[in-house]
């Protein structure tokens, strides 16, 4: 098992790719890990569900862009386990899926629309949810010479160009961006940093969005030439994948997990009305 014995911070680990990457890391041989969520009760909530299978986990609630949060995941692991092998950042959000606040105007994500507060809170939540963590997690390898890895979470939107993004897709750029800054500083101390761009991926936050907009569901099909929402787990494989001695001279890269998104440059019809969800789903359009 590829990450038999080590220990794992993962934060957003309340539910979507955090919570199939904390299922992921136990499956693949994890000897503890740190789960974190804004939510704290989600967290809790998955912890107990991994405990149940004999996992060794601990849970430390807030936002993972509170430094004092950041510190005590730190702690947490320190004391329970000794170590950190892994730090997943999978806390963010904003996306097309989530209302954005304050809204201003009729279409709260057109660009001209956006007020400040959504701008400062949108970098908060996606891009200072990766520095914080980052910064605390590497100091703490370095202090003690661990060659470790950490894992961003970035997307599609970091390099397209999307009207009613919002502060969405300028915050993964930064991400993006971060990753290749955070793989040259920390090189030299054997600690690799990566991150994945997802595609549309079945998350609550997505399908609660298309929920509220079949339409918009669609469209995002139009451009995806799999024809299909991914899974959470099939971004905590690549995940694992990144974390892993597999990819141990991989550091400073985005890994684009899009079902061909960025390969496309054409609309391409959709199979229904309904927008299929899975890899059996689409057996079945």
């Amino acid at each position: 098992m590829r990450h038999a014995g080590r220990i794992v911070l993962i934060t957003g680990a309340g539910n979507g790719m955090g919570e199939a990457c904390a299922q992921r890391f136990v499956r693949e041989g994890a000897a503890g890990l740190v789960l974190n969520d804004l939510d704290a009760e989600a967290a809790a909530r998955v912890a107990d569900e991994l405990r149940g299978g004999g996992a060794k986990v601990e849970v430390v609630g807030g936002s993972a862009a509170d430094r004092a949060v950041a510190k005590q995941m730190v702690r947490t692991a320190d004391q329970a386990f000794g170590r950190i092998d892994s730090l997943i950042c999978c806390a963010g959000g904003g996306g097309q899926g989530e209302p954005l606040q304050p809204l201003i105007g009729e279409d709260p994500r057109d660009f001209l629309n956006v007020g400040d507060e959504a701008w400062q809170g949108g970098m908060m939540t996606n891009l200072m949810t990766a520095v914080v963590p980052g910064q605390e997690v590497a100091r703490y390898m370095v202090e003690r010479g661990i060659a470790g890895a950490i894992v961003n979470i970035s997307s599609v939107q970091a390099v397209l160009g999307v009207g009613n993004s919002g502060p969405y897709g300028p915050g993964k750029a930064a991400v993006s961006n971060l990753t290749k800054g955070m793989a040259v500083s920390l090189g030299p101390h054997g600690i690799r940093v990566n991150a994945i761009g997802p595609g549309p991926t079945a998350t609550r936050m997505l399908l609660e969005g298309i929920r509220r907009n079949p339409a918009s569901g669609r469209e995002m099909l139009s451009r995806t030439p799999l024809g299909r929402w991914a899974e959470a787990d099939e971004m905590a494989a690549p995940i694992c994948f990144l974390a892993s001695d597999e990819a141990s001279f991989i550091t400073g890269q985005t890994l684009y997990v899009d079902g061909g998104r960025l390969a496309l440059n054409f609309v391409l019809p959709v199979r229904s009305n309904e927008a299929p969800v899975g890899r059996a789903a689409i057996k079945s359009a």
